[in-house]
């Protein structure tokens, strides 16, 4: 097609004489070149995309670790996560495997940005146990800030290792760059979303090691550092949780391009210092487990209590959780409104029947 020396939209309407089929022509071709001066949003047809051949999406570790994107750890602290990011990473650089699953094969940098080499050397013979390093696996103790050029300079180091296609970023608190006057879901936002365009425009992995709450009842969602800016910023995730009064781990997964979604158990064997699944997860539900423990804390207050007040008392960020529960007992007749509104209590009779809830 023709070069058009517009200088604004309006000018193209009156060049092409209000044909709207040459119109639409010059806009998927002219209007989205490059060195068009003034701004036209770069859209694309329908059509055109349908005849794109898109590859599916890749795992670095199946159903578990996409092969782009970025990913995110969490857990509560000394729980394993830094253990699990660094069989990842030893699983790449390897091409080994991971809870059983197969990893695919590729260049790793690891930023253990809370260790140091002491640390960071004994979990790394801990994990080979003799067996010789790979040579595409690299290590950093340090990274700027996301205010300090974080995306700009993780990109010049990966243009000069360019065999590498994991990148773990262990952890996330180390990067944040408050700023005063947000709030933390927007400043979640402003830290991962960079990162997660980095990861699509390279095609890499980066995985973000992040701390979460300690308390293991409540969805993904709320589990992790009481933020959905961040579930919904990643791409995918992986969320560890104590099962209480055992030495196991609850693994569960949640993405965006994942047909499934991981509810696992799986243990750390102290011996090897290697994370093995034991199977799926077949104990209470989310919801099931928040009875247990409203039941179980009314038992112990031995008086009625409001909604926020058992929220508090059980580190529940979402108050509405509790009240859908306290509904639910109700109708189970387990709980009662209180005379006193707002408040509820246990059914007596209920009460005095079961004395193991505490």
């Amino acid at each position: 097609m023709e070069q058009f020396p517009y200088k604004d939209i309006n000018e193209v309407h009156v060049a092409l004489e209000g044909d709207k089929t040459r119109f639409a022509d010059w806009m998927m071709t002219e209007a989205c070149n490059a060195t068009v001066p003034w701004g036209i949003l770069p859209i694309e047809r329908a059509v055109d995309l349908l005849k794109e051949d898109i590859k599916p999406l890749e795992w670095l570790v199946d159903n578990l670790v996409p092969a782009e994107g970025t990913t995110l750890l969490a857990g509560p602290p000394k729980i394993g996560k830094s253990w699990l990011a660094l069989w990842l990473a030893v699983g790449c650089a390897w091409e080994g495997t991971l809870l059983g699953r197969p990893v695919k094969k590729t260049g790793v940098i690891y930023f253990a940005l809370e260790d140091n080499k002491r640390r960071y050397q004994q979990r790394l013979n801990m994990v080979l146990c003799g067996r010789p390093c790979p040579r595409n696996l690299y290590q950093a103790y340090t990274l700027p800030k996301m205010a300090e050029d974080l995306c700009a300079k993780l990109e010049a180091t990966l243009n000069f290792y360019g065999d590498v296609g994991l990148v773990i970023i262990d952890t996330l608190a180390i990067i944040r760059d408050r700023q005063v006057g947000k709030g933390l879901a927007e400043f979640d936002h402003e830290t991962l979303f960079p990162l997660s365009e980095l990861a699509r425009r390279r095609r890499i992995a980066i995985v973000i090691v992040s701390h979460n709450r300690k308390t293991p009842g409540g969805g993904v969602q709320e589990i992790v550092a009481g933020s959905h800016a961040i579930t919904a910023t990643v791409d995918s995730g992986i969320v560890l949780t104590v099962i209480e009064d055992q030495e196991a781990v609850r693994l569960r997964t949640f993405g965006k391009d994942n047909e499934t979604e991981e509810d696992m158990r799986i243990h750390f064997d102290k011996h090897t210092y290697e994370w093995k699944a034991e199977g799926n997860y077949e104990g209470p539900s989310d919801e099931d487990d928040l009875e247990l423990k409203i039941v179980a804390y009314m038992v112990r207050m031995d008086g009625p209590q409001t909604p926020s007040m058992i929220a508090d008392a059980l580190e529940v960020e979402q108050q509405d959780r509790v009240d859908r529960r306290l509904k639910h007992l109700v109708k189970k007749g387990v709980l009662t409104h209180h005379e006193k509104r707002g408040y509820y209590d246990l059914k007596r009779a209920w009460a005095d029947a079961s004395p193991d809830w505490t």
